[in-house]
C-alpha cells in the first residue's frame, strides 16, 4: 500500500499545480469539477497533502486567500479573512477544539 501511495502522492503533483492554476483564474467552476470529480479516495487524500504541502503556513490567511472571491455556489465570498498566519489559524482551532 506504502509504494501505491508514494505513486498516487507523486501523480498528484501534477494535479494539484494544474488546480491550483485553474483556481487562480486560469479556469472556473467547471474546470475545477473535472479536474478532480473523477479521483478515487485515495487520490483525494493525496491531493489534499499535496495541496497543503503547497501552502506557507507562515504566510498570512489573507495572502493564501485572498484571491478567493466567491464560495462553491459561484456566491460571493463573505466571510472576513482573519488577520493572522496560516499557522496561527491552524493553532486556534487546534485550541478551541482541545
Amino acid at each position: 500500500m506504502t509504494a501505491d501511495l508514494v505513486t498516487t502522492t507523486e501523480r498528484m503533483v501534477f494535479k494539484a499545480a494544474r488546480l491550483s492554476a485553474i483556481v487562480h483564474g486560469d479556469g472556473g467552476a467547471w474546470d475545477i469539477g473535472n479536474h478532480i470529480n473523477y479521483l478515487g479516495t485515495d487520490e483525494l487524500r493525496a491531493l489534499v497533502v499535496v495541496l497543503a504541502g503547497m501552502v506557507d503556513p507562515e504566510q498570512t490567511v489573507e495572502q493564501a486567500l485572498g484571491y478567493i472571491t466567491w464560495d462553491e455556489h459561484g456566491e460571493p465570498f463573505r466571510q472576513a479573512i482573519p488577520r493572522c498566519t496560516v499557522r496561527e489559524l491552524a493553532d486556534q482551532r487546534l485550541r478551541a477544539l482541545a
